[in-house]
């Protein structure tokens, strides 16, 4: 009975999500540090209208480009012009999305990175909405 209390307490799975969800980041914050290598030498970044084209632009940049653990509902994406880049993936773990006290209770819960052609390092932060964000949107949260 005590140890019935205490699994869902810890409740595993949310745990497993998070350490996928930590994955996600870093994924992404690699892919971003390609992209800002790539633009550096090339002076534009990769035109790339998915997550593939983007893996195939930046062959030197980036060894292997990250794969998202579909099996368990996540995914990433990424679309790039010559001046702007936005790439995410989505966050599941109760922290970022599906309870009342999550970042994101009522829509899906996304990391991004983006850069426009304003330069800087690019913004890493979290997004708030029911589909992928498709161009430079506006951090909901960090994290």
């Amino acid at each position: 009975m005590v140890a019935a209390g205490v699994i869902a307490a810890i409740d595993p799975l949310d745990k497993m999500k998070q350490g996928r969800d930590a994955k996600v980041q870093s994924d992404i914050s690699s892919v971003a540090t390609a992209l800002n290598t790539y633009a550096a030498s090339n002076g534009t970044f990769p035109v790339a209208a998915n997550w593939a084209a983007l893996g195939t632009a930046m062959t030197t940049e980036l060894s292997a480009m990250p794969v998202a653990n579909t099996g368990a509902g996540y995914t990433y994406g990424g679309v790039t012009s010559a001046t702007d880049a936005v790439v995410y993936g989505n966050l599941l773990s109760k922290k970022y999305t599906g309870t009342s006290t999550s970042k994101c209770p009522a829509v899906a819960a996304w990391w991004m990175w983006t850069k426009t052609s304003s330069g800087g390092s690019g913004d890493a932060c979290g997004y708030c909405a029911a589909a992928a964000p498709t161009s430079a949107s506006a951090c909901t949260f960090t994290p």
